[in-house]
């Protein structure tokens, strides 16, 4: 069995805001950006999700950062910063999901669950 080339070290919450509207909000484009970041060295990196949502009576915005530690022999940036971009984000996706869910719950009963998402053609779109 071969090695991980990235390994999952936790994940923040950075921001999270969120507005109830009494009336229907005119929905928009709900988009998810993604970046990365490497140290000098090339044995971390960090996968950022932003998140924006505005649907029915719900806008929200949210940051979720991911901490990764780079396979020792790795130390090619653009091969790196793909994995992150790639691997990193369905690594991390499903915690920005749930906690999105978990907080849009807390006062009511319809939660937004966020759909699981395609990682590739997600990466495609934003090359």
């Amino acid at each position: 069995m071969t090695e991980p080339v990235i390994y999952f070290e936790g994940y923040k919450i950075i921001e999270y805001q969120y507005k109830y509207n009494s009336e229907e909000v005119e929905n928009s484009d709900d988009g998810l950006g993604v970046q990365t970041a490497l140290t000098e060295d090339f044995k971390k990196g960090k996968v950022t999700l932003l998140l924006t949502y505005k649907q029915q009576h719900v806008d929200v915005s949210m940051i979720v950062v991911g901490f990764f530690r780079i396979r020792e022999d790795l130390n090619d940036p653009q091969e790196i910063t793909n994995y992150l971009k790639l691997n990193g984000s369905a690594m991390l996706y499903p915690y920005l999901r749930s906690a999105l869910s978990m907080l849009t719950s807390l006062d009511s009963d319809k939660a937004v669950l966020l759909p699981t998402l395609n990682m590739n053609s997600l990466s495609e779109q934003h090359d």
